[in-house]
């Protein structure tokens, strides 16, 4: 997820830098552009999940990768660590997208 508060170019050029890093991530569908076709199956464990980034606080924001069974590991370990249950919900607040 890229931060819709920075600049058009800085943004552009975050998404050029992640296309070249992680070439898997060229055909990847932003949030704001549907998903069409046949519902969502997951993947292969090793394969990569999200491409997230660093603040960016001191110099341009640095892409990092996390893979499936990552995530798989931190649910499971959450699920047990909050006392969670199938029919818990969340919410993940951030700011709205510009215009």
């Amino acid at each position: 997820m890229l931060d819709p508060l920075w600049p058009q170019q800085l943004e552009d050029g975050i998404r050029d830098r992640i296309r070249d890093a992680v070439p898997a991530a060229a055909g990847a569908v932003s949030a704001s552009e549907p998903a069409d076709g046949p519902e969502l199956a997951d993947g292969p464990p090793n394969t990569t999940f999200l491409i997230g980034l660093t603040s960016g606080t001191t110099s341009v924001p640095k892409a990092f990768t996390r893979t499936r069974r990552s995530w798989q590991l931190s649910f499971d370990a959450s699920v047990e660590f909050f006392g969670l249950a199938a029919g818990d919900k969340t919410l993940a607040p951030g700011p709205s997208r510009r215009a």
